[in-house]
């Protein structure tokens, strides 16, 4: 039962990632969306990191690291 929920909160995730756009948001931002809690949040975005299909990345000028989904290269 909890692969199925992780499974399901990285398709959230995923989701909500690529309504962004490049512009990316926060591990906060992203939690906060997808009502997940800030330790899985975490958890969760380095796992699909991992998978190469977030980006982890932090714009000039930030001090907040964001994550955005990777583009899909046809």
């Amino acid at each position: 039962m909890a692969v199925n929920e992780e499974q399901s909160q990285e398709e959230k995730l995923l989701t909500i990632l690529g309504r962004t756009g490049t512009a990316g948001m926060t591990a906060r931002e992203a939690g906060q969306m997808a009502h997940i809690k800030r330790d899985k949040i975490e958890t969760l975005l380095g796992r699909l990191e991992g998978d190469g299909l977030v980006e982890h990345y932090k714009p000039e000028g930030c001090q907040i690291d964001r994550y955005r989904r990777v583009e899909e290269k046809t």
